[in-house]
């Protein structure tokens, strides 16, 4: 079995799925199929897998179908399973790669080159990233030309999404009379980014978004967003990447110009362990009002984030720690439950923790989550009558994402979410839940 592991990474790949899903109801046959394969009888290990396949299809059976088709030099048959299954499973890096180095077979060089790229940069797998890698240095060795091309091709992706949805948590103002109540929205977003090249290793990457949220009764909760933004992606190694960028941001809520900000931002991938990942990055912000009446809530702010995830087949596990520090204007009075302030503090040290879980099946995908927060603001209210009262807020956020993917580029997608929030203020506690669905295409 070594020497098979050791001649190719497809032969790694059928080995792998041959021992993870040996349990199948077809078990006898389904040996008979890997012996086949290790004597290199492709042909034989090719009939029992189609004979499984009648009696009861599987992923992971066209899988290792899909494989024998190679090993026969039956590139397009091969190509047409992995094609299938990689729109089942997109998070298959091992689909992924395999259809990268059947392309490569059929002479489509550009996109095996691409995709290879692709995996070496971003694949949660350091070993399917590396094999991804020496693969891409092999191919461009026989095809310079096609490599050359590929790694100066530019690049354009544009998406957009429209959501619709339900905020149980809406403050509004009638006739004097505070009322709270539920309201309904309806969410727009676009976003195009430009890649100098598919190589992350070494480019250069420019974005814009926008994104607006309407209420229907509520005009002061809407929300319109535009952001610009540059970044360059280099690495010391193939494993290890770093970005630096720079990020503008204009916001305007309730129809009216609220803030202007720019961010610089600082991050990195450090690959762990096979499947596993570090990521970190560093945020300082500075944001002018576009309204006095808004200076406030103006100033600076420093963010440091921490995020590790792994991936383990359909699997995928992922924690997150966010610290923050804001030094803004302050100052100015606001209507709380315990009375009007004469000063409020908007400054804030903040900490999130944070875990979620996905699963992927076929075209279908599932994120449970979870997210708790801590904010101590650094000074305290002062109310009219002196008294003074520092503001702690303890937030947990509980969620749910159901994704479908219905085709190359459309997907539905579900986000069900419950925020409690409390405070030392009883005005900033809260409850909320929102219900948003959204339809979301990308090019």
């Amino acid at each position: 079995m070594m020497k098979i592991i050791k001649q190719s990474i497809l032969a790694i790949a059928v080995c792998c799925a041959a021992n993870s899903y040996g349990a199948d109801t077809n078990q006898q046959l389904t040996l008979s199929a890997q012996a086949a394969f290790a004597k290199q009888n492709y042909a034989k290990a090719l009939e029992h897998y189609q004979t499984i396949h009648k009696q009861a299809a599987s992923y992971e059976n066209s899988y290792a179908m899909a494989v024998c088709y190679f090993k026969l030099k039956q590139w397009s048959k091969a190509h047409a399973i992995f094609v299938n299954l990689a729109a089942t499973n997109p998070e298959d890096e091992w689909v992924e790669i395999n259809l990268a180095l059947t392309l490569a077979k059929m002479g489509r060089i550009e996109e095996s080159l691409q995709r290879l790229l692709a995996l070496a940069s971003l694949a949660d797998s350091e070993y399917v990233a590396t094999l991804a890698y020496s693969n891409y240095k092999k191919i461009s060795a026989q095809y310079p030309e096609d490599s050359s091309q590929q790694a100066s091709q530019a690049s354009t992706i544009l998406s957009a999404s429209l959501g619709v949805g339900i905020d149980s948590n809406v403050v509004s103002f009638v006739d004097e009379v505070t009322r709270y109540g539920n309201d309904t929205f309806i969410e727009l977003s676009a976003s195009t980014a430009w890649y100098s090249s598919a190589d992350f290793t070494n480019n250069f990457v420019l974005d814009a978004n926008f994104y607006s949220s309407k209420y229907t009764s509520t005009a002061d909760y809407n929300v319109d967003v535009l952001s610009l933004g540059g970044r360059k992606n280099f690495a010391i190694n193939e494993m290890n990447m770093f970005n630096a960028g720079l990020r503008l941001d204009q916001v305007a809520i309730g129809g009216e110009a609220y803030m202007r900000s720019a961010n610089l931002e600082l991050g990195g991938k450090w690959k762990l362990q096979p499947g596993a990942a570090l990521r970190y990055g560093l945020r300082y912000q500075t944001a002018s009002e576009l309204d006095e009446i808004y200076q406030p809530y103006a100033g600076n702010s420093l963010r440091l984030k921490l995020d590790w995830a792994k991936r383990d087949g359909p699997h995928r596990w992922q924690m997150k720690y966010q610290w923050g520090n804001e030094n803004k204007n302050d100052g100015g009075g606001a209507e709380t439950d315990a009375g009007f302030t004469t000063f409020s503090s908007y400054s804030a040290t903040r900490h999130l923790w944070a875990a979620s879980w996905d699963y992927t099946h076929k075209q279908w995908n599932i994120k449970p989550f979870i997210e708790l927060r801590k904010s101590q603001y650094k000074d305290p209210h002062i109310f009219s009558d002196d008294t003074q009262t520092l503001r702690i807020d303890d937030k947990k956020v509980v969620g749910l994402e159901l994704n479908r993917t219905l085709s190359e580029h459309w997907d539905i997608n579900v986000d069900l979410r419950s925020s409690n929030n409390n405070s030392a203020i009883e005005s900033y506690s809260y409850n909320q839940n929102i219900i948003t669905f959204t339809l979301g295409w990308q090019n």
